[in-house]
């Protein structure tokens, strides 16, 4: 039997940048894959947050480059919103693990409810300012993301 995923992506989520909607979408995936392991019953092990530790790094790289080369005027406290959002990650992984080296390797409610309310939040409230913001600018080719990536 196939696992549902947890969080479905949602096109709402989109900020019309490929380069961030393909990694948003893979932190919504790395985020199933820690629920399907915990409903698997395998251990929810420190590598697999570890990845999404440094996916949401490595993002939040991309992310600052180019809302910066598109003239973003909020960037530092977008850059500040996703620090909050990694440090809650962090804080989060050491509790589910903690709770997995005494026996329990299922991720609880706790972590569930805060996974897809962390993802969300970073989507919908963090990412969903500048997106807002890119919609309101006719003026801002998003081709411009492409060099931001060279």
């Amino acid at each position: 039997m196939e696992i549902q995923p947890v969080i479905a992506w949602n096109e709402r989520w989109s900020v019309g940048i490929q380069l961030l909607d393909e990694e948003h979408r893979q932190m919504v995936e790395r985020i199933n894959l820690l629920f399907a392991a915990a409903w698997a019953r395998h251990v929810v092990s420190n590598r697999t947050f570890e990845l999404l530790e440094e996916e949401l790094k490595r993002h939040m790289v991309h992310e600052s480059e180019i809302l910066n080369k598109l003239g973003y005027s909020d960037v530092a406290s977008h850059q500040k919103g996703l620090e909050a959002l990694s440090e809650q990650l962090s804080a989060m992984k050491d509790k589910v693990l903690k709770m997995c080296r005494g026996g329990n390797q299922m991720l609880n409610k706790e972590a569930e409810t805060f996974l897809r309310q962390w993802i969300v939040d970073c989507l919908e409230g963090n990412d969903g300012q500048y997106a807002a913001w890119l919609l309101g600018h006719d003026s801002v080719d998003l081709n411009k993301s492409d060099q931001a990536k060279a």
